[in-house]
């Protein structure tokens, strides 16, 4: 049996992540998974880390795209976690990457927009929503699976001599990836819809799950009808009495999501001000045209944000053969 590859969690983050047995974890602004690795000495002391194990030999193949492939793996959780099931393994889908370099950050990034999501985008509610421009209600199921981590590899043995070492020295894609993948574990949340096969209240139900993406400030970029999944439910009721006669929706793929937030920052980190005059009259005339250039360099990016979003309504209404918006 070849030996199990290490990896180490860097988001989501939790309150606990401060204590000894998971400060190993890498911090969610570090360019580098090297950071804060344990020396073999530190993990003598840790006597309490939280180590689950995932089964990916044999596992079956959920779906491939152009740069990734998803198995359904299974998570052994650590104790206390496993006590309350005679099967200690709990199914979730594992996202791995096919390549090295540019396209493995596409992996990095939906890691990092699923950390961002809100708590009520992966929460199915019992009872509607009215989701504008829809003129009825449809059902406050949750949006996009539930996110179980982003994990990336380490070589424990190897980083704690690298933490002695000048990282800066190395080249950026040398400290950031591993010969192997690092993972994204989400909820397993069914297969591919067929756009045909749908009922009008089933397509306006997985349109209203894309105005909600938007409403919540992200624009997913890479959308195709089939990145919508579909499985029994409702989602509220026990696995045992859910049926695909009353399915569930969700929308996956975040890869090359954007982010509100992240969009306004990245203008603001382009907007340079003029520099400092020598006289008054030239410091009031510049600080006015600074302030100027800041709010066209929002102003752009904003106007660059609904023409996308606008464009992805458009494309989702025609691929999900809506009809009009009130049927």
């Amino acid at each position: 049996m070849k030996k199990p590859l290490r990896y180490k969690r860097v988001w989501p983050k939790h309150a606990r992540d401060s204590q000894p047995s998971t400060l190993f974890n890498s911090d969610i602004h570090s360019s580098s998974v090297f950071h804060q690795t344990p020396t073999t000495d530190e993990i003598k002391q840790q006597s309490n880390r939280n180590i689950a194990y995932l089964n990916l030999s044999s596992a079956p193949v959920l779906g491939t795209g152009h740069h990734s492939i998803v198995y359904r793996g299974a998570l052994q959780l650590p104790s206390p976690l496993n006590n309350s099931s005679l099967n200690p393994c709990v199914s979730v889908a594992t996202k791995m990457a096919f390549i090295r370099g540019e396209k493995r950050e596409l992996i990095e990034q939906e890691g990092r927009v699923y950390n961002a999501f809100p708590e009520y985008l992966k929460t199915s509610y019992s009872g509607y929503n009215l989701v504008p421009p829809i003129a009825h209600p449809v059902p406050a199921a949750a949006c996009v699976p539930k996110f179980f981590g982003y994990y990336v590899p380490v070589n424990e043995a190897n980083e704690a001599k690298l933490r002695e070492a000048d990282l800066s020295a190395l080249a950026e894609q040398e400290r950031r990836w591993q010969p192997v993948s690092s993972l994204l574990l989400v909820e397993e949340c069914g297969k591919d819809i067929v756009a045909s096969e749908l009922t009008r209240d089933e397509r306006n139900e997985c349109f209203t799950i894309l105005l909600r993406l938007h409403h919540a400030n992200f624009i997913h970029r890479s959308f195709y009808v089939r990145n919508f999944l579909k499985q029994p439910g409702p989602l509220t009721k026990p696995p045992q009495e859910r049926s695909i006669s009353s399915p569930s929706f969700r929308l996956i793929d975040f890869g090359r999501t954007r982010i509100w937030r992240d969009e306004m920052e990245e203008a603001l980190s382009k907007y340079s001000p003029l520099k400092q005059s020598r006289t008054i009259s030239d410091v009031s005339t510049e600080g006015i045209e600074g302030e100027e250039q800041k709010k066209m360099k929002l102003k752009n990016a904003a106007q660059e944000w609904f023409t996308d979003s606008n464009y992805e309504v458009g494309k989702v209404f025609r691929e999900l053969e809506i009809p009009n918006y009130e049927s």
